[in-house]
């Protein structure tokens, strides 16, 4: 099921080069303004370490912004910049239409058409 739910956002979202995660990332960030790392990772559910190198992307993109804290210069804040949130907006209407796409096949006809979506995903590669 997840692997569906992967295929359709990616086929949904090719136009904005993002991933679930940076789609998920940026979500999160946005609606928590100077969020850190690791409240992010436990926020979206993913593994700390490896949300660095999401991180690194989507600040690479100028989509985000790190921006050390008064307190502790280590730590470091997300905040969505412009760009970021221009996109996040763009993306949305896309993820709603996958979601809503995975949504319909999952209740129609059960495991039937689970299993045609399943099979046309998987011979469209």
């Amino acid at each position: 099921m997840q692997q569906i739910a992967v295929s359709i956002f990616l086929e949904e979202c090719d136009a904005f080069d993002l991933t679930p995660v940076q789609y998920a990332s940026l979500v999160a960030i946005r609606a928590v303004p100077g969020i850190d790392v690791t409240r992010l990772s436990a926020v979206i559910a993913f593994d700390r370490s490896t949300l660095g190198g999401v991180i690194e992307r989507l600040e690479a993109k100028d989509y985000i912004r790190r921006k050390p804290t008064p307190e502790d210069k280590r730590v470091k804040l997300l905040h969505i910049t412009e760009k970021g949130a221009i996109l996040l907006d763009d993306a949305t209407a896309s993820v709603d239409r996958g979601a809503g796409a995975y949504a319909a096949t999952t209740r129609r006809g059960g495991p039937q058409d689970l299993l045609a979506l399943m099979t046309q995903l998987t011979t469209q590669q």
